[in-house]
């Protein structure tokens, strides 16, 4: 719940975690052995390459409030460090009471919609934005967290089988609902995950009915069905802004080519951290007016440059250049690789499909972003014994 809630909320949830994490390292530091902070490097590595591009960055204000934010990649891993990691059982009770709270939000998110569809009689209460502004989330983000909660569903073996099935239910239920064309595809990995991962003859056959099911309810809706068409027309011309045909995928197309316009200018080193902030948008504008852009155009393209990019890879070698993708890129695999030596296999699934989420969306510059994948990959780190 704290992950994705208010600003507020999420910040004073993470620092009473940190507060009382530091009270028990203080308290039995004498017991406590410690590993090498750098173990953790593919996590804080994230914040040196911010800091770095915040030296030539024209926009020092935005740019100290990334590097604020992303301080949590150094807090929580310092906090696990202090307390010498967590047993396999505190890691099964984190990952659970995650779970539930992921569950327990699809669930308030249904019912405040529900509500609100006894007053307005309208089904788009269910849908997309309107279902996860509910609880102040973006439903992309709400998507993740909820994928990432169906993967950590498969440590808990011991778990009853009616919390498993209420687990999947509310889950696949809200992923159908939010409309997520990357969280359907994140969907299919988990799916296709459950199938290769299980022994039992009876309970993969229950994935392919249950897989089919799902696909089926999902094309058959209209919604799902035309967010998806919407890839089919992707029309990469400006000329689909500002009109009917504007949709995210057009959207994104021309603010990905028009970043990639502007990076030829910068390749290696990037404009600086925060810099699309202000200097994106200044240079669309410059663009529109040497190219007479007609009044509604030019209205449309000024308001999504305001933007950032939808792309945490693009929204990098903005900022950083292709150097800094190169580094941010190094340290995902360094990250993926110790936990494959460790054979945290789930854990490494939730890390492929977060840097699938990297490629709609600039998760590492919201605080929700930031705080989930600081937390995760800390707490993935942190096991002090192997889990399977």
């Amino acid at each position: 719940l704290s992950i994705g809630s208010f600003p507020f909320v999420a910040s004073a949830a993470m620092v009473s975690f940190c507060f009382f994490n530091v009270l028990y390292g203080y308290f039995n530091r004498k017991e406590i052995k410690r590993w090498k902070f750098t173990y953790f490097f593919p996590i804080w590595g994230i914040l040196v390459i911010y800091i770095a591009c915040l030296f030539y960055s024209p926009n020092i204000s935005y740019g100290l409030k990334y590097v604020s934010r992303s301080l949590i990649f150094v807090v929580v891993p310092f906090v696990f460090w202090y307390r010498g990691g967590i047993n396999l059982n505190t890691y099964l009770k984190t990952t659970k009471f995650f779970i539930i709270g992921v569950t327990l939000t699809c669930v308030i998110s249904l019912l405040i919609s529900s509500f609100n569809y006894l007053g307005s009689q309208n089904l788009e209460e269910f849908t997309y934005y309107q279902l996860a502004d509910t609880i102040h989330l973006h439903p992309t983000y709400l998507s993740l967290f909820i994928l990432a909660a169906l993967i950590l569903l498969h440590r808990h073996k011991k778990e009853r089988m009616l919390f498993k099935l209420l687990v999947v239910v509310v889950s696949v239920l809200m992923l159908l609902l939010l409309q997520s064309r990357v969280a359907f595809i994140g969907l299919g990995l988990v799916v296709v995950y459950s199938f290769i991962s299980s022994k039992s003859m009876n309970y993969k056959r229950g994935i392919l009915f249950f897989s089919t099911l799902i696909i089926s309810l999902g094309f058959l809706s209209n919604d799902l069905k035309n967010r998806f068409n919407e890839i089919i027309s992707y029309n990469p011309s400006i000329d689909a802004l500002g009109t009917f045909s504007e949709n995210g995928i057009n959207q994104r197309g021309w603010l990905w080519n028009s970043a990639f316009k502007q990076i030829k200018k910068e390749p290696i080193f990037g404009y600086g951290l925060g810099a699309q902030r202000n200097l994106f948008q200044w240079q669309v504008e410059k663009m529109m007016i040497e190219d007479e852009f007609d009044n509604e155009l030019y209205i449309a393209a000024k308001k999504l440059s305001e933007n950032n990019l939808h792309n945490q890879y693009l929204q990098i070698i903005y900022e950083c250049g292709y150097l800094g993708l190169f580094l941010f890129l190094g340290l995902l695999f360094f990250l993926g690789i110790i936990l494959l030596k460790r054979k945290k296999h789930p854990e490494m699934l939730v890390l492929v499909v977060v840097s699938l989420f990297l490629i709609t969306e600039n998760l590492l510059a919201r605080q929700m972003g930031i705080y989930f994948f600081g937390f995760m990959a800390a707490t993935f780190l942190s096991v002090s014994e192997e889990i399977e």
